[in-house]
């Protein structure tokens, strides 16, 4: 089946996914309902992702984003056309997205950005 979005997963300096990770220590039932939500939307088609799945931050610098999948929010970036940054994950508790989720994505973004522009 054809791609037509990628999802990557932000890597630490030791080339870790925090989360990946994330996913990985969910129970199995919520695991799998995240990871075939990644894989419908990767292979839906060229569209732009919007609710019930997605909803843009305004006045962000970094066009960051709230994937929406059951009672998990990712934080994402669109790097390129149709290739997302997954910078952070985390299960949704209060209405509004917590603050230091979005501190946490923009750091990693920035570090993301900084690495691209160095080659690295």
């Amino acid at each position: 089946m054809n791609k037509f979005r990628e999802f990557r997963f932000y890597l630490d300096e030791k080339g870790k996914s925090l989360v990946r990770e994330f996913i990985e220590n969910l129970q199995n039932s919520e695991r799998t309902k995240v990871l075939r939500m990644f894989e419908k939307l990767q292979n839906e088609l060229p569209q732009i992702i919007q609710t019930p799945y997605y909803k843009q931050f305004k006045h962000n610098t970094f066009h960051l984003g709230e994937l929406k999948i059951d009672a998990f929010r990712f934080i994402v970036s669109e790097i390129e056309k149709d290739i997302f940054i997954v910078l952070t994950g985390f299960r949704k508790q209060i209405y509004n997205t917590p603050q230091n989720e979005l501190i946490i994505a923009e750091k990693r973004i920035k570090h993301y950005l900084e690495k691209k522009e160095l080659g690295l």
